[in-house]
Parts: structure tokens; sequence; C-alpha cells
């Protein structure tokens, strides 16, 4: 699981900042989350207050290669 943010509903609150252990979300000018460090654990989910931040499936990078073909 990756958490996934819906800007149009995100107040800039900070909250899930300092709720995530993981330090994967960071706010500049708009909350942003890092897929790469995200655990999924949910704890950022849990103390939005405006339930901007959701958990989906992570995605397992696909080849774009096809088949016979090897990835260069």
């Amino acid at each position: 699981m990756v958490a996934v943010l819906d800007v149009e509903r995100c107040l800039g609150c900070g909250r899930c900042l300092q709720a995530c252990p993981a330090g994967a979300i960071t706010l500049s000018t708009v909350i942003a989350i890092d897929v790469g460090r995200c655990t999924g654990c949910g704890q950022c989910v849990v103390v939005c207050p405006q339930g901007a931040i959701s958990l989906k499936a992570r995605r397992d990078r696909v080849s774009s290669a096809g088949p016979g073909q090897a990835d260069k």
C-alpha cells in the first residue's frame, strides 16, 4: 500500500508530516508524498482532518519491453 494525496481536499495543515514515521511527506508550497519512502502504514490517513489522503495498492513496475525483447 502507498499513501495518495487528493490535492483538492488538502488544506496544508501539516498533521500528516508529523504523523509519518518514514518521513515520506514533505511540505514546500504543497504537501508531497514520496512513494519510494512511504511504507503504507496509514498514520497520515488517520490524522488528516479533510480525508485528503487514502491508501492505494502499490503497483509493481512493469517492463515496457515486448515479448522476446530485453530491457536496455
